[in-house]
């Protein structure tokens, strides 16, 4: 499959070994990151996601040799103002410029993109957004998770960005999300969690789109460290 990664840059992190595997199981893999790594090359490249227009034109050069796009995910979590109890109390001041910032790696950007890799998709292709149980489950929402007010909030715009192109997008694609959280404090758990999570992506079908699909730690074995 010819994959492209928005956000699979950073050792150590879901994204950036997504791509180790999918490359390792031939497919070609083209990854966008915010910053410039030492894996930098035509297919790795860098943009900057406070310039709308230089995401967009990063990402058509780093796609322009492909005829096809089969996999498009976006997983890139950068930009999730307002994010802590200091921006909520009434000493508080609003950072418009942050806000605007998450709006747009949460929503204007992966909107854009999207858009963008339907031209190159047909009904065997798929996009994927990376989402939060917290965007859609108020009932995970405890004390200690309610500061993160950005994430959550624009995550939930994204799913209903997700279903509104699963439904009406032109190209028959397939289009779904991604509820999981990745322990990386915890190796073990990790990597079930991983495993289950390229196995979905990477075997969509049409029964998969418009859905959230939650893969979540406590369906782990209690033994699994």
């Amino acid at each position: 499959m010819n994959i492209v990664v928005i956000g699979g840059g950073e050792p150590g992190k879901f994204g950036h070994d997504f791509c180790s595997r999918a490359t390792a199981h031939g497919h070609d893999v083209r990854v966008l990151s915010h910053k410039k790594y030492d894996s930098c090359d035509s297919r790795h490249m860098c943009a900057d996601f406070a310039v709308i227009e230089d995401v967009r034109s990063k990402f058509l050069e780093l796609t322009a040799s492909l005829d096809q796009i089969d996999l498009f995910v976006y997983c890139t979590n950068n930009g999730a103002y307002p994010d802590k109890v200091a921006d909520l109390v009434s000493t508080g001041r609003v950072d418009s410029v942050a806000w605007h910032y998450s709006v747009d790696v949460h929503v204007v950007i992966p909107h854009m993109l999207s858009l963008e890799a339907l031209k190159k998709m047909n009904e065997s292709c798929a996009i994927v957004y990376m989402t939060t149980g917290l965007s859609y489950d108020f009932s995970i929402k405890t004390h200690e998770y309610s500061k993160y007010v950005g994430y959550a909030g624009l995550k939930g715009v994204q799913n209903h960005l997700m279903m509104g192109l699963a439904d009406h997008n032109d190209r028959g694609a397939i289009v779904t999300a991604v509820a999981s959280h990745f322990m990386y404090d915890r190796p073990a758990r990790y990597q079930i969690i991983f495993d289950q999570v390229y196995e979905y992506m990477t075997t969509l079908t049409k029964s998969n789109t418009g859905k959230i699909r939650q893969i979540w730690p406590n369906n782990i074995p209690k033994d699994v460290n």
